[in-house]
């Protein structure tokens, strides 16, 4: 697979993670990254021009499967995460 999986672990990174990302990478929300569930618009936003997947534990954890549904943001098992890492190109943190 060609794109690169951003790891998107802190919404105060999403800029950085931003100026980098490529029309269609994928943008994994996990840890407090997860957080960005909870702002509608800005997702909206992402979900145009990315794909956006979160971690299941991460926003089971933090009480957010409720706003990953209502935004139609697939949540991936651990094993899925490993599954995305190793189809990408690249995988690139954001702390």
């Amino acid at each position: 697979m060609s794109r690169v999986v951003h790891q998107l672990m802190s919404v105060r990174s999403l800029d950085d993670c931003l100026a980098c990302a490529g029309d269609g990478d994928l943008v994994l929300l996990v840890d407090a990254g997860v957080g960005l569930l909870v702002d509608g618009s800005l997702l909206e936003n992402l979900l145009v021009r990315f794909e956006v997947k979160a971690s299941a534990v991460d926003t089971r954890c933090r009480g957010l499967l409720g706003q990953a549904e209502a935004a139609g943001v697939d949540l991936l098992s651990d094993a899925g995460w490993v599954r995305a890492a190793l189809d990408a190109r690249h995988v690139l943190s954001w702390p």
